[in-house]
């Protein structure tokens, strides 16, 4: 019967750990969004509000995910943020990915996996 809530519990856990991943990649682009606009105005400021907002959420569940699952399996997880960017960027910024790009990814993500096996 516990080993059955552990293994609720801990899919539960994983699925917060990669909306938690959402929240940094959209930090990021709100960033970056933000980077569009002259320096101090308004729209520039809001965006990066969003942005510090977005990344307080994401460090607070980072704290709380880290006392639950090994470090080396969440910051494998964490890979998945470089797909994440690739996708926002079509969506947002209508940004195509060329062949370069979708190596380099290969290449992040097979890294940060070899490390940590």
């Amino acid at each position: 019967m516990v080993s059955k809530w552990v293994a609720k519990a801990s899919s539960w856990l994983y699925l917060l750990m990669f909306m938690n991943f959402i929240i940094y990649s959209l930090c990021l682009v709100f960033a970056s969004w933000a980077g569009q606009f002259a320096l101090l105005s308004v729209s520039a400021l809001w965006r990066y509000l969003v942005a510090i907002k977005l990344l307080s959420i994401y460090a607070v569940i980072w704290q709380q995910v880290l006392k639950f699952v090994p470090l080396t399996i969440a910051y494998a997880g964490r890979a998945v943020t470089v797909l994440l960017g690739m996708l926002w960027g079509v969506v947002f910024f209508s940004e195509v990915i060329n062949v370069q790009m979708g190596i380099g990814a290969v290449f992040i993500i097979g890294g940060i996996f070899l490390v940590t096996l």
